[in-house]
């Protein structure tokens, strides 16, 4: 009898993020949920989403900066910050 294989919840939430970083939900350079937002949406321990944010910066897909969060890395693996009124600031000038 075959068991199912069942993922570690690291890769189910890992997986989630690179898909929301894939289909454009998360912009180059925009700010992520913290490991604490992330840990209580999925219902797991903060070390489980931390496992995830890892595996998410190994990959390239995020880059951490100490004191402000986790950010989306762009896809020449540049790290920037998401600026959503930049555009509408210049137009104003």
């Amino acid at each position: 009898m075959n068991k199912p294989i069942v993922k570690p919840m690291y890769e189910v939430i890992f997986d989630a993020i690179k898909n929301k970083i894939e289909d454009g939900t998360y912009l180059p350079g925009s700010q992520i949920p913290t490991e604490k937002e992330i840990a209580d949406q999925f219902e797991v321990s903060r070390i489980t989403s931390k496992k995830a944010y890892d595996l998410l910066v190994a990959g390239g897909f995020i880059y951490r900066h100490a004191g402000r969060g986790s950010f989306v890395q762009d896809e020449n693996n540049e790290r920037i910050h998401y600026q959503p009124n930049l555009k509408k600031q210049k137009q104003e000038h």
